[in-house]
């Protein structure tokens, strides 16, 4: 619930609640469920966060608005526009509703009782049908969805999800690969872009619990719209690239990407802030959150960092030039958006002299890449071992697209106005690439075997034991020299404010987002260190 005024922050919670207010949240029961709202005005304290999915956000504009009020009202509904279910209340805020797909509602209706079961009834649809698409996958009825079950039901369901993909999806969503239902809702609402086939796979399970109830006409004529779309948009290209070793290992740093291009793009940002759409380029950096709670902390921080930054000479000039940063958070996570407008997107674009929006295509690319090196152990293995880790890669990608050959012959003919004879020589490669309908690749290797070719490639005889002992001597040293400057960082970052920001947030995995509406491309990679926030926490602040 937010509102301009904490007035009529209370009024709308205690009114749509029907509840009493308890540190900042207003609990009561309305139509036999527990409905909880969460507080939240210009300058309030957030006290409490949800622990689950919102169901419903409300803001609300009750006292005639400023165009202060009206930019943070805009502000708070474009960082949360993956909640299902969105009204704004107040007639300066209709053009909201169309803008963020909202219901629009004057305050009267708001407080009716009928608003009320509206709310509770369309949030229970959402997570009846959610738990019938989740039953449905999962096939052993334990409570979990595995990989292997993913790979089943796609397959039932008419999809092509592959182990690699499965692994991916599962792993991405809940850390173990075992995903219970909350994170399954979760990742439903707050990331639907992610894994396309998957996606497809639960919009048409969660079709079918809904057609189902109607009768056997609405549900063929359901089924013969699926296989129409699927005709039209059918995949002419596909690869596969499976590289690991005999003997597995224990994961170490990785990273993982997802690839969407051409007709799967706007779905995949619709979930997102506008400036993905609109802006020419947008790149985001997101971080897990130990403390979802410190998030508007967080963001105050980082707001006063950017004001400060913003002085500087040079990066003035590139945020006057149509540089701009935002921060938001959702869930456990929190994200840095840095977008590229006005001058430096005109620049860029003229650079790129590639156009993709009117073309019929349509891609999608998930690869992961991972080694066994640990970070802890970069200061305490042996140079053996160290070898060892660094040669132990597991490598997997698929990938699908469709009308490839659209795509090739309009960067190949884009590629080949460049004046540059590198973009020339690649705009060939790309042309021949036009022409592949199928690629796969399976690879098996001895990691053991693998890492001694190294060893004897590398160092000559008898220098690998001296290395050996130049490298324990040096990992002897990194403590006491992290203890000599760490002074120095925790000083540094307390006069920066950023000391909370670093406590906060987690550094075990880090991703970077980028969309280019121009080329009608989004990619998500991310890199994971595990060990790495345990490590710094320990040498800085303990």
């Amino acid at each position: 619930m937010w509102a301009e005024t904490s007035e009529c922050a209370h009024k709308i919670a205690a009114a749509v609640t029907q509840g009493l207010e308890v540190r900042g949240v207003y609990e009561g029961e309305v139509g036999g469920a527990d409905v909880r709202g969460y507080l939240r005005y210009p300058g309030s304290l957030v006290r409490n966060s949800p622990v689950g999915i919102t169901d419903v956000l409300v803001v609300a504009l009750c006292t005639g608005a400023t165009s202060e009020h009206l930019e943070e009202a805009r502000k708070y509904i474009n960082n949360r526009r993956a909640i299902p279910v969105k009204v704004v209340v107040g007639p300066e805020l209709g053009g909201l509703a169309a803008e963020f797909e909202a219901e629009h509602l004057e305050c009267e209706v708001l407080l009716a009782e009928a608003t009320r079961l509206s709310f509770v009834k369309r949030a229970r649809n959402l997570e009846d049908t959610l738990r019938g698409a989740f039953n449905k996958i999962d096939l052993n009825g334990n409570g979990f969805l595995s990989a292997d079950e993913l790979v089943s039901a796609s397959a039932t369901l008419g999809h092509t999800l592959n182990s690699e993909e499965a692994k991916l999806v599962a792993n991405a969503i809940s850390p173990d690969g075992n995903i219970p239902f909350n994170k399954f809702k979760a990742w439903w609402v707050q990331g639907k872009g992610d894994f396309n086939t998957f996606r497809r796979m639960v919009q048409i399970e969660m079709q079918v619990n809904k057609l189902v109830k109607k009768g056997s006409a609405a549900f063929s004529s359901y089924l013969e719209k699926v296989e129409k779309e699927s005709n039209v948009e059918s995949t002419d290209y596909s690869g596969k690239l499976d590289v690991g070793p005999t003997e597995d290992f224990a994961n170490g740093i990785s990273f993982d990407v997802d690839f969407n291009a051409g007709n799967d793009f706007t779905s995949t940002v619709s979930a997102l802030p506008d400036y993905f759409r609109v802006n020419p380029f947008t790149y985001s950096m997101e971080l897990n959150l130990l403390n979802p709670e410190m998030a508007p902390v967080i963001v105050q921080a980082l707001e006063g960092l950017k004001a400060m930054v913003m002085e500087m000479p040079k990066i003035g000039d590139a945020f006057h030039a149509g540089l701009d940063v935002h921060f938001r958070h959702f869930d456990t996570r929190m994200c840095v958006d840095f977008t590229v407008g006005g001058l430096l997107a005109e620049m860029a674009i003229g650079q790129i002299g590639v156009n993709l929006e009117t073309l019929s295509f349509a891609g999608v690319c998930s690869a992961q890449v991972i080694s066994g090196l640990r970070v802890p152990d970069l200061l305490s293995a042996t140079l053996h071992d160290l070898i060892l880790e660094l040669t132990s890669l597991k490598i997997q990608s698929h990938s699908d697209f469709s009308n490839v050959r659209v795509l090739c012959n309009a960067l190949y003919h884009a590629f080949m106005q460049s004046p540059l004879e590198p973009i020339r020589a690649v705009a060939l490669v790309v042309r021949f690439l036009g022409a592949i309908r199928q690629v796969g690749l399976e690879l098996k290797y001895d990691r053991r075997e693998l890492a001694e070719l190294v060893k004897s490639g590398v160092f000559k005889e008898g220098e690998f034991e001296q290395v050996t002992e130049r490298l324990a001597g040096q990992q002897a040293m990194v403590p006491m020299m992290l203890e000599q400057v760490k002074p120095m960082v925790v000083g540094t970052l307390e006069q920066m404010g950023l000391t909370p920001v670093l406590q906060a947030l987690s550094l075990d995995r880090i991703t970077i987002v980028s969309s280019i509406p121009n080329m009608r491309t989004f990619y998500k990679m991310s890199v994971n260190f595990p060990g790495l926030t345990d490590l710094v926490q320990e040498r800085l602040f303990k």
